[in-house]
């Protein structure tokens, strides 16, 4: 390694945490393995690799999280689908004994209101 010591090791391990943690940097890799100490840059490595695999284990959670989740939910819609179709019939037949009770009802009004019109209790 050439000059430079133990604050130019620290300026490219400096340089090296910012580019593999979002600080921005754009420092070639081959200036900060030429300036880092072969131990440091392999324990900046190993670091760097036990983040990324805990990266996608919590990758891997959340996407079988996702993935049950989904599921759940394709569930509960083939039931609310079943659910609904098996009531369909139901509420077609509430639907038309209202439709009656309806149409009794406007026959009684308009009798009623006839009846009114024609004078009521028998005179016309």
């Amino acid at each position: 390694m050439s000059g430079g010591g133990a604050a130019s090791r620290r300026s490219a391990v400096g340089m090296y945490s910012s580019l593999t943690h979002g600080g921005g940097g754009r420092y070639p890799v081959t200036l900060i393995v030429a300036t880092m100490d072969p131990e440091k840059w392999l324990e900046q490595h190993d670091r760097m690799m036990a983040d990324h695999d805990r990266w996608l284990a919590k990758l891997q959670e959340r996407d079988d999280r996702h993935d049950r989740e989904m599921l759940a939910i394709g569930e509960m819609l083939r039931h609310a689908v079943r659910l609904s179709v098996r009531e369909a019939p139901n509420e077609r037949a509430k639907r038309r004994e209202l439709d009656e009770k309806i149409t009794r009802i406007a026959a009684s009004l308009q009798a009623f209101l006839d009846s009114m019109r024609r004078g009521g209790n028998g005179q016309a």
